[in-house]
């Protein structure tokens, strides 16, 4: 399977021949890895799975190093070169009563371009 056919098929509840997955390792970790292995050759067994679809990531700065993605998610910079992690998120239960989608935006790039692959907050063309 590709990982995009595992992405798909995971969705879509299907067996993969392994489960898709995503690591975020903070960057201090990062280099104390490196430094037990003696090298970054561990990061070549971790394949991140995590596909974009024309969400803008950062879609509004909020000031004092914050800012909210398209679903009306806050951010907020963590030490550490791009490190970051969600300080308020709109479903606060795991329910949708009382979720209106309408608040969504919608950036006028989706549909145009090519599709994006996020990799540890860096996107690169898939």
């Amino acid at each position: 399977m590709t990982p995009r056919d595992r992405i798909v098929a995971a969705i879509r509840h299907e067996e993969t021949d392994y489960v898709p997955y995503v690591i975020s390792i903070d960057p201090e970790v990062v280099q104390r890895l490196t430094e037990h292995y003696g090298s970054e050759d561990w990061r070549a067994r971790i394949q991140g799975f995590v596909q974009g679809a024309g969400v803008q990531w950062r879609d509004e700065e909020l000031g004092e190093g914050r800012w909210s993605d398209s679903f009306g998610v806050i951010w907020e910079d963590a030490p550490g070169p791009g490190a970051w992690h969600s300080v308020e998120v709109p479903l606060k239960e795991p329910t949708l009563e009382g979720y209106d989608p309408r608040g969504l935006r919608v950036p006028r790039s989706v549909g145009r371009g090519r599709t994006r692959a996020h990799a540890g907050g860096v996107q690169r063309a898939a």
